[in-house]
């Protein structure tokens, strides 16, 4: 036994590895090698995907006239895998069950050495039931999550060009991504408010990348393809149009899906202590003034009124009125638990902050935020930012 104790402990990363590799084959054994029927949304996607499948280069007109609403990168990398390999959607799902394994990998094997920390982000990552299965699925959700999570791993490495390229292709695959950008740019001007000039070249590829998404409204006409927005009535397609209620939905998943399991698997008892404040209680009432004005009670201008699993949930226990005092709850943990102004906070808000735009509460939106903040939580060490600048924290301490 203790043989094999000291082989462990040697041998830690490999038989890490080991352990996640055979955990995505399981899931890709169960799930028939993703060879199953198409599925829910997938019956809109893959003949999206298709119509990307007849030459490598789409064209203008493709690009501007296909029957989604977001973005159209991951329907044409869907669309060129069938027109090189011929393998049905099962080579798309694949993609994205690749993708979310490199997530996952980059995550554990972030620090030399691997930890509880590691360990315990990636259990928090697989608490939230959207991240497997948009893993197995033709959804467009795993490649704009890769390449957000991918663009802020590289920008805290600062490996600025290459993050503000991974942002674009974030954006290029769902417009929700630019809250990305937009939070590392506010945080960095924040950081070094006092020395702009020393930052001015990760801000200036910071704000090409958010002018990234300017530039798709300018080809579009609009937040999307115009035929497809009109087809099904995007009420936040005008400017004006907000619907804070999503936002504060979103804070009430973050509350769950983050919050609530990081005190679990942390145990750290400390926020819990902090509690009790005056600025705690000045977010409680602010937040509670919020939640009686834009209640989230249901989706309003979408055919589907429950807003995710959440929802469901607490729809078993209490009628639709009741649901807002669970759901402020639940908020008011995430507002507190990110109330120190820190490149987490910036995430959190320019997050929320986009959701009002979004025409439907739902919990999926949140994998994004949520595998960064994993990714956060199990840094020990600021980055090295001996190039042009540093942040004074990054960290979600």
């Amino acid at each position: 036994m203790e043989r094999f104790v000291n082989f462990m402990k040697r041998h830690i990363k490999l038989v890490s590895f080991i352990i996640i590799f055979a955990g995505y084959a399981g899931i890709f054994v169960f799930f028939h090698s993703l060879k199953f029927p198409l599925w829910n949304d997938e019956g809109r996607f893959w003949p999206t995907s298709l119509s990307f499948s007849s030459k490598l280069i789409p064209t203008l007109h493709q690009l501007k006239n296909y029957d989604e609403l977001s973005t159209p990168l991951p329907f044409v990398v869907f669309g060129v895998l069938e027109h090189l390999f011929h393998k049905g959607i099962a080579a798309g799902r694949f993609l994205n069950f690749i993708l979310s394994f490199a997530i996952i990998l980059i995550i554990f094997f972030k620090e030399k050495e691997i930890g509880k920390i590691s360990v315990l982000s990636v259990i928090g990552i697989f608490l939230f039931p959207y991240f497997t299965g948009c893993s197995i699925h033709l959804y467009t959700d795993i490649i704009a999550v890769f390449f957000a999570f991918i663009g802020v791993v590289l920008y805290l490495k600062s490996r600025f060009l290459l993050g503000c390229i991974s942002f674009v292709l974030a954006i290029s695959s769902r417009q929700y991504m630019v809250a990305f950008p937009i939070a590392l740019f506010i945080c960095t001007a924040y950081e070094e408010r006092h020395g702009l000039l020393k930052a001015w070249y990760p801000l200036f590829l910071l704000l090409i990348s958010i002018a990234s998404l300017a530039g798709w409204i300018v080809f579009f006409g609009g937040f999307g393809p115009q035929s497809e927005v009109a087809v099904q009535g995007v009420a936040t397609a005008k400017l004006s149009f907000l619907l804070p209620n999503n936002g504060l939905y979103f804070l009430t998943c973050i509350g769950a899906y983050y919050v609530i399991p990081e005190l679990l698997l942390f145990r750290d008892v400390s926020f819990i202590k902090k509690l009790p404040s005056r600025k705690n209680a000045c977010i409680a009432i602010a937040l509670f003034v919020l939640f009686i004005m834009f209640p989230p009670i249901q989706n309003i201008h979408y055919p589907h009124p429950q807003m995710g699993y959440i929802d469901r949930f607490v729809c078993l226990f209490l009628p639709d009125h009741l649901k807002p005092f669970i759901f402020y709850i639940l908020a008011l943990l995430a507002c507190i638990r990110f109330s120190k102004i820190n490149l987490a906070f910036w995430l959190l808000y320019s997050n929320v902050l986009l959701m009002f735009k979004a025409h439907v509460g739902w919990d999926k939106y949140a994998l994004a935020l949520l595998i960064v903040l994993w990714y956060l939580a199990g840094s020990k060490e600021p980055p090295n930012r001996d190039q042009t600048m540093a942040f004074q924290e990054h960290n979600l301490q």
